[in-house]
């Protein structure tokens, strides 16, 4: 018997065009730049980030338009998308096992707190 290696990919699709799109550029920033930042830096899933490590992340997703996406209003980065496109947005993190996927959004676990926190802040607590 020889020895045959199994590949699997899991790759999410998305059923409107809005979500394809964000989906297919968030896939472009995870095997792309995110990848790249990984391999210079020498990041496994055992290293210990730091945050020198995430800022850059950080930065260049907001730039792109990842960072902060989920939330409201749109004042804030937000895009106002749906519970779905948000999904299919976290499904495409999952899928990309990258070491830092998750800081590309930014609120990756549980309720969306951070955008529910933006709608009853006070404005000196928003301009801080």
């Amino acid at each position: 018997m020889t020895k045959r290696e199994v590949t699997f990919a899991l790759r999410p699709t998305c059923d409107d065009p809005c979500s394809a799109e964000l989906a297919d550029r968030l896939r472009d920033c995870l095997d792309g730049e995110l990848a790249d930042h990984e391999r210079e830096r020498g990041l496994t899933h055992a290293t210990r980030l730091t945050r020198a490590d995430l800022e850059p992340v950080w930065r260049r997703s907001r730039e792109l338009g990842f960072y902060g996406i989920h939330y409201h209003p749109e004042t804030y980065g937000g895009q106002n998308l749906t519970y779905t496109q948000l999904c299919a947005l976290k499904e495409e993190i999952g899928a990309s096992g990258r070491v830092l996927a998750h800081s590309v959004l930014g609120d990756m676990g549980g309720p969306l707190r951070a955008g529910g926190i933006l709608k009853h802040a006070t404005d000196y607590q928003l301009d801080r």
